[in-house]
């Protein structure tokens, strides 16, 4: 009879720091979520992507990224580039300051385990999930993003 009520105490615990895990991980894939997809709408206007009829896109959120492989045009790059800047900037004023991991394998992993830490600069580390696709110009993107939150941070 003990034996039966050890095994249930020690399964009963087991699954409750299951739950406890499990829960832990959504709140953290929710709130990356959340980051990635914020949409600003008072940011200043950079006239190529914001009154062009050729760029039918709302370019307000960190998934603004995405775009940069729509095109060879590098004006427009260069547009994306200084909205995601505005974006990161954004984050911050909010007191979110953001940090891309990126993509690649365990890249949620490794947010999720760096949010963990003790962090004194507050800043929340982004993926944009396990996966292996990534160009150039996205990963470019991503170190633009990460280069003005360092900046942001620093002063």
């Amino acid at each position: 009879m003990m034996k039966i009520i050890t095994l249930s105490l020690v399964l009963f615990f087991y699954i409750q720091y299951a739950n406890g895990q499990e829960n832990d991980f959504d709140s953290f894939k929710t709130k990356n979520n959340k980051l990635l997809a914020k949409c600003f709408d008072s940011l200043n206007t950079i006239a190529y992507i914001d009154t062009s009829s050729v760029w039918n896109c709302n370019l307000c959120s960190l998934l603004s990224i995405v775009y940069l492989d729509g095109t060879k045009d590098s004006l427009f790059h260069k547009s994306v580039f200084l909205r995601l800047e505005q974006i990161a900037y954004k984050h911050f004023e909010e007191g979110n300051p953001i940090y891309i991991i990126g993509t690649g394998m365990n890249s949620f992993d490794k947010a999720e385990e760096l949010n963990n830490k003790d962090d004194s600069t507050g800043v929340f580390y982004l993926s944009f999930g396990n996966t292996c696709l990534s160009t150039d110009l996205f990963r470019k993107g991503i170190n633009h993003v990460n280069k003005t939150t360092l900046k942001l941070i620093e002063k």
